[in-house]
C-alpha cells in the first residue's frame, strides 16, 4: 500500500482494527457490506457482531429486501427459527420458514409465530407427509400450548380426523382430546374439543336434542356472507366469532345446516387468505415503485426543481449543470414496459423529460428577460449619474459663491470691529489690513452684483480707516521694544548672577521668576533681541543643569533606599527587618524630593516594598494569635484534665495519665509569651499536687481505708441506742458487705476499729435476735455450720480426731505411727497414701470454701472454733515441700476482720 493511499480516510468497516470495524458495523446501512463482512471478515468477532445486525435486520426491518438480504447470510437453524417465529415482515418470516426442515422447529413456528399465514403454512408442512414419525405428538403440542386459535383449531382437526382444513393424521384418542378441552390456551380449540367430546359420547343414541334452526341458518348466512368480505383482520375477527358462536351449539345442531356452515367456513378462510395475499402483493408493489421513484423519478424531480427554481445571472450554468446531470442518471433500459410497476415509472420519466424540455426553454427566455432588464437598469443609473453630476456641478459653483461671501463679510465686520476698538494692537492691525488689500485686488466672484459692490466700498472704508492708525501703532512699538530691551539686559544680569549659588536648589526656585519677567518684556529691539535671548538662555540652562544634576542624585539615593526596602520586604525576621525599615523611612524623608517625573514612581516603590512587609508581618502575626489560640485551649484542656487527676486515689492509672499529657503537653506549640507561662505554672502546680499525694500514696489508702470502715462503724453505733426490726437485716448486709469490701489495714490500726465493728455488730444482732432467724446473722446456726464442718474434718484425722488420739496410751500410739509408716514404705502403700493425700486435700478446699460462706458469728464461738478448724486443716494439708510449689494460704476467718 502506497503512501497517498495509506493517507487516505477509509470508512470504519475497512480499518484494520478490528475493534474499529465492529464499532462501525451499526452504522452501516448497506446491508450486502454487513452480508459480506459475515462472511469474509478475518476476525471472529466483527463475523458475529455482523450476524448480530443481520439478525436484527431480519427481525425488526421495515424494508422486505434488505429482510430477505440478511436471511441469505444466516445460517444457524435457531437464529432462523427465531426469525420465522418473531420477524416484523410476514414475507421474512416465510422465506426463514422456507430454509426449515427439521419438523420440531416447524410445530415451534405454528405454536408461536407471528403471522397467520406463516403458522398456517408451518402446520402443513409439519403434517406433510402424514405418516411421518411424531406428527400426532406435534399436533397434539400445538393444539394443546398454542394461543392463536388457527392453529390450534386447525391442528384439532388434524387430530379429530375432520378434512375440513386438511386430510386428518387419524382420530385422536379421547384422552388427548380431553387435554385440550381443560388445557388448553385457545378458547376456539377448547371449545372444539369439547364438542368432540360431546359428539363421541352421543353417538350411537337414536335421540337427538332439540336444535335452534334458526339461530343455525343465521350463523350459517353470516358464515357465507364472510366469503364476500374484503377485509383481512375485522374478516378473521369475525370467522373467529362466528366459529365460536357455532361451537357454542354443538352438538344441539342439524346435519345439513352443519354441512352447509362447515363447507362455507373453508371458503371463508380461504377467502381471509387471498385477502392477505393480496394485500401483501399490493404492499409489495406500493414498496417497489417507491424504490423505483427513488432510484428513477427522485434524482430527475430534484433537477427539474432546482432548474426552475434558478434565475438571473446563474441560468445558463444551472441549464448545462442540469443537462448533464440528467444525461448522466441512471438508464432507463432495465425497466420492463409490460411491467405495471415499470411502465408507471416509464410514464412518470418519459413526463419528466418533456418537463425539462420545457424547463430549459423558459431558463432561456427567463435569462434573455433578465439580461434585457439588467441593461435597461444601467441606462437608467447612467442617466441618473449625469444628472447627478451636473446637480452637483450647479450646487457645488453656487455654495462657492456663498463661500466667498460668507467669508467678506466675515472680514469686514472683523475690520469695522477693529476700526471701533479703542484697544487695537499691532498685531491684530498688520494682519488685518493686509487680508483687506488682498481681497481689493481679487475680489472673487459672488451670488449677486449688489452684493459685490457693497463689499467693496465697506473694504475700502476699512482699509482708508486702519492705514493711519497702524502707521501710529508701529511708532509706539518701537519705543516699546527699547524699553523692553534694557529691561532684558537687566534681567540676563540676574540670570546669570544664580549660576554661582551654592545651593542649586535655591537658584531653581528663583528662576521661575525671571521667566515670568522676561515674558512681559520678549519684544526687544530687532538687532538685539537674538543675542539678548541666547544669552538668557544660557544662564537659565545652567542653573536649571546643577538643579537637575541635584535632582538625580536624590533620585540615585531614593533608589538605593528602594532596593534595601525591597531586599528586607522577604524577610521573616520581624523585629531587625522592621527597626531597619523605619531606619529607611527616616533617611527617605532626609533626602529631599527627586525631579517631579521620578518622585511618585521612586516613592510608590519604597512604599510598596515597606507595605509587603509591614502585611506580611501582620499576616503573620494573624497566624501565630491563632495558632497561640489553638495551642492555649488545647494546654487548658491538659489543665482541666490535670487538674481533674490531681485528687484522684487510682494511683497507677492516674500516674500513666499523668505521663501522657506531660508528653501531649510538649507536643503542643508555643502560646502567647504573656499566659504561656500562667498556664505552665497551673499544669505544674496540678502534676506537683498528684505527685506529692502519689508519694503519699500509702498513707492516704490507710487514711481512706480506716476513715471508710470508722465511717460503717459509726453507723451501726447509731443504730444502738433505738433497734428497729424493720429494715435491720438490710443495714445489716449492706454494712457487713462494705466492710468486707473495704482495703485492708495494718494490725495496728485494724485491731481497734475492727473491734469496735464487732462490738456493734454483736450488740445490733443480741438485740433482735428473732428478725434475724435463718439470715446470714442468725448466730446459733452460723455457729452449729461451724461446728460440722470442725467433726467433719476432725474425723478424717487419723484416729478419728484429736479426742481419740488423746485417749491412746503412748505405747498404742506409737505402734499405731509405726505401722502407718511402715504401710506407706510399699510401693502400693505410696500409691494409696497419695490417693489419700489429694482426697483430704479436695476436702479441706470445700470446706474452707464453705467456711467462708458462713455468716455472722458470736467473737468468743469465732475464736474457739476458727482455731479448731485451722487445727485441722493444717493437720490434714501439712504445707508441702519446697520442691513442691508454695504452701496453700491461710483459710479466712468466718467472721470479717478489720485487715478486710
Amino acid at each position: 500500500m502506497g503512501l497517498l493511499e495509506r493517507l487516505r480516510p477509509h470508512p470504519g468497516w475497512k480499518d484494520p482494527d478490528p475493534k474499529v470495524r465492529r464499532a462501525a458495523i451499526g452504522d452501516l446501512a448497506d446491508v450486502a457490506l454487513v452480508v459480506e463482512l459475515a462472511r469474509t471478515d478475518p476476525d471472529a468477532g466483527v463475523q458475529e457482531e455482523a450476524r448480530a445486525a443481520l439478525l436484527t435486520t431480519a427481525l425488526e426491518g421495515t424494508v422486505a429486501a434488505s429482510g430477505l438480504k440478511a436471511i441469505e447470510a444466516l445460517e444457524d437453524a435457531r437464529v432462523l427459527l427465531q426469525v420465522a417465529r418473531q420477524a416484523a415482515l410476514e414475507e421474512v418470516s416465510r422465506a426463514a420458514l422456507t430454509r426449515l426442515s427439521e419438523r420440531k422447529a416447524l410445530a415451534s413456528v405454528a405454536r408461536h409465530g407471528r403471522h397467520a399465514a406463516v403458522r398456517l403454512e408451518a402446520l402443513a408442512r409439519v403434517v406433510d407427509p402424514p405418516g411421518g414419525d411424531g406428527v400426532r405428538d406435534e399436533l397434539v403440542a400445538i393444539a394443546l400450548k398454542s394461543p392463536h386459535d388457527d392453529a390450534a383449531l386447525s391442528a384439532l382437526e388434524h387430530l379429530s380426523g375432520s378434512n375440513r382444513f386438511a386430510p386428518g393424521v387419524g382420530a385422536a384418542p379421547d384422552d388427548f382430546v380431553d387435554g385440550i378441552a381443560q388445557h388448553g390456551k385457545s378458547r376456539a380449540a377448547v371449545r372444539r374439543a369439547r364438542t368432540i367430546l360431546h359428539e363421541r359420547q352421543a353417538a350411537g343414541t337414536v335421540a337427538r336434542p332439540q336444535t335452534d334452526r334458526r339461530a343455525q341458518i343465521h350463523l350459517c348466512e353470516k358464515a357465507e356472507a364472510l366469503e364476500r368480505s374484503g377485509e383481512c383482520e375485522p374478516l378473521a375477527a369475525e370467522i373467529a366469532a362466528v366459529q365460536d358462536a357455532w361451537t357454542d351449539l354443538v352438538p344441539r345442531v342439524d346435519d345439513d345446516l352443519d354441512e352447509r356452515f362447515q363447507s362455507a367456513m373453508p371458503k371463508a378462510r380461504e377467502r381471509l387468505r387471498r385477502n392477505l395475499a393480496e394485500r401483501e402483493d399490493r404492499r409489495r408493489g406500493e414498496e417497489l415503485l417507491r424504490s423505483r421513484r427513488e432510484e428513477h423519478i427522485a434524482p430527475r424531480l430534484q433537477i427539474l426543481e432546482t432548474l426552475e427554481a434558478a434565475s438571473g445571472e446563474g441560468l445558463p450554468g444551472a441549464i448545462e449543470d442540469a443537462t448533464w446531470e440528467w444525461e448522466h442518471l441512471g438508464p432507463l433500459s432495465g425497466l420492463r414496459p409490460d411491467d405495471p410497476v415499470d411502465s408507471e415509472v416509464l410514464a412518470e420519466a418519459r413526463a419528466l423529460e418533456a418537463r425539462l424540455e420545457t424547463a430549459r426553454g423558459a431558463g432561456r427566455t427567463r435569462f434573455e428577460a433578465w439580461q434585457q432588464d439588467q441593461e435597461r437598469h444601467r441606462l437608467e443609473e447612467v442617466d441618473q449619474a449625469a444628472r447627478l453630476e451636473k446637480q452637483r456641478l450647479k450646487d457645488a459653483a453656487s455654495q462657492e459663491k456663498r463661500e466667498h461671501l460668507a467669508r467678506l463679510e466675515r472680514l469686514c465686520e472683523r475690520g469695522e470691529r477693529l476700526v471701533k476698538s479703542s484697544t487695537l494692537s499691532l498685531s491684530k492691525a498688520e494682519p488685518a489690513l493686509r487680508d483687506v488689500r488682498i481681497a481689493l485686488d481679487a475680489m472673487p466672484v459672488l451670488p449677486s452684483r449688489r452684493e459685490h459692490d457693497g463689499l467693496v466700498e465697506r473694504l475700502k472704508a476699512i482699509r482708508a480707516a486702519l492705514a493711519p492708525r497702524l502707521q501710529e501703532l508701529r511708532e509706539a512699538d518701537k519705543w516699546k521694544r527699547w524699553a523692553n530691551t534694557n529691561v532684558q539686559e537687566e534681567l540676563c544680569a540676574r540670570a546669570e548672577a544664580l549660576v554661582p549659588l551654592e545651593d542649586p536648589e535655591e537658584a531653581a526656585r528663583r528662576l521661575p521668576d525671571l521667566l515670568e519677567r522676561w515674558k512681559t518684556a520678549s519684544e526687544a529691539e530687532p538687532d538685539r533681541a537674538q543675542a539678548l535671548w541666547q544669552r538668557f538662555r544660557t544662564a537659565t540652562e545652567a542653573v536649571r543643569a546643577r538643579h537637575e544634576a541635584l535632582l538625580a542624585e536624590r533620585a540615585a539615593a531614593k533608589s538605593a533606599l528602594c532596593e534595601k526596602a525591597e531586599a528586607f520586604s522577604a524577610s521573616t525576621d520581624w523585629l531587625k527587618s522592621a527597626e531597619a525599615i523605619k531606619a529607611l523611612q527616616a533617611e527617605w524623608k532626609a533626602a529631599g524630593t527627586a525631579a517631579r517625573g521620578q518622585e511618585k514612581a521612586l516613592w510608590e516603590r519604597f512604599r510598596k516594598a515597606c507595605d509587603d512587609f509591614f502585611t506580611r508581618r501582620d499576616q503573620d502575626r494573624s497566624k501565630r494569635k491563632e495558632e497561640w489560640a489553638k495551642n492555649a485551649e488545647a494546654r487548658e484542656a491538659l489543665i482541666v484534665r490535670a487538674e481533674t487527676l490531681a485528687d484522684s486515689t487510682d494511683w497507677k492509672a492516674a500516674a500513666a495519665e499523668f505521663k501522657k499529657l506531660q508528653a501531649e503537653w510538649k507536643t503542643i506549640g508555643p502560646a502567647r509569651p504573656n499566659r504561656s507561662e500562667t498556664l505552665w505554672r497551673r499544669f505544674r502546680a496540678a502534676g506537683d499536687r498528684f505527685f506529692d499525694r502519689y508519694k503519699r500514696r500509702d498513707q492516704i489508702d490507710r487514711e481512706l481505708a480506716l476513715a471508710g470502715r470508722e465511717a460503717i462503724c459509726a453507723e451501726l453505733e447509731a443504730l444502738l441506742p433505738d433497734v428497729q426490726a424493720e429494715g435491720l437485716l438490710a443495714r445489716l448486709e449492706s454494712a457487713w458487705d462494705r466492710w468486707r469490701k473495704s482495703p485492708s489495714l495494718p494490725d495496728a490500726l485494724a485491731g481497734p476499729v475492727g473491734e469496735r465493728f464487732q462490738k456493734a455488730l454483736d450488740g445490733l444482732v443480741a438485740s433482735k435476735p428473732e428478725a434475724l432467724k435463718g439470715t446470714a446473722f442468725d448466730a446459733s446456726t452460723n455457729r452449729e455450720r461451724m461446728e460440722e464442718l470442725c467433726v467433719r474434718l476432725e474425723r478424717l484425722l487419723p484416729g478419728g480426731g484429736p479426742k481419740a488420739e488423746d485417749n491412746l496410751s503412748p505405747v498404742t500410739r506409737l505402734a499405731t505411727m509405726w505401722r502407718e509408716a511402715l504401710a506407706s514404705n510399699t510401693i502400693g502403700g505410696k500409691v494409696a497414701e497419695e490417693s489419700r493425700q489429694r482426697a483430704m486435700g479436695e476436702e479441706v478446699r470445700k470446706a474452707r470454701e464453705a467456711w467462708q460462706r458462713i455468716g455472722y458469728a458470736h467473737e468468743d464461738d469465732r475464736r474457739t472454733l476458727g482455731a479448731r478448724f485451722d487445727h485441722a486443716c493444717r493437720r490434714l494439708a501439712p504445707p508441702a515441700p519446697a520442691d513442691r510449689g508454695p504452701a496453700p494460704s491461710r483459710p479466712r476467718r468466718p467472721a470479717v476482720s478489720a485487715k478486710r
